[in-house]
């Protein structure tokens, strides 16, 4: 019988292998994939809904005559859609692919991080 996703084992236990016979990732490399996997995601949304704000700001703002708004710029709409669309593309490649469980999938899932926690440091906080 088949064990469940995520009932693979106690905390330290060798990885039961999957089907195929290739070894399943740790539990701390799927944390860190679902880490990566949201950055990517909210970057790539944050992006679209700054996109929007910077289009539809002057507008809507003149249309209400609540004063001059230019929305968040345009430096900070083109690094965070750049960037998660950057993010997503990693998280493509680094795939579902049990194969990738070690250094390669680690080090793009890392790269999606720190890109990740860099623009919202930077569009946010700086």
């Amino acid at each position: 019988m088949p064990v469940p996703p995520g009932l693979d084992g106690p905390a330290g236990a060798r990885p039961v292998p999957d089907p195929a016979g290739r070894p399943r990732p740790s539990g701390a490399v799927r944390a860190l994939d679902a880490v990566a996997g949201a950055l990517a995601a909210g970057l790539t949304v944050l992006g679209l809904v700054l996109l929007i704000a910077q289009t539809l700001s002057p507008s809507v703002a003149d249309a209400t005559d609540l004063g001059l708004a230019t929305g968040p710029g345009w430096d900070r709409v083109l690094v965070t859609l750049g960037a998660g669309v950057l993010a997503e593309v990693l998280v493509q490649v680094r795939g579902r692919d049990t194969a990738r469980a070690g250094a390669v999938r680690l080090l793009l899932d890392a790269v999606v991080v720190v890109i990740g926690v860099t623009v919202l440091w930077w569009g946010w906080w700086s």
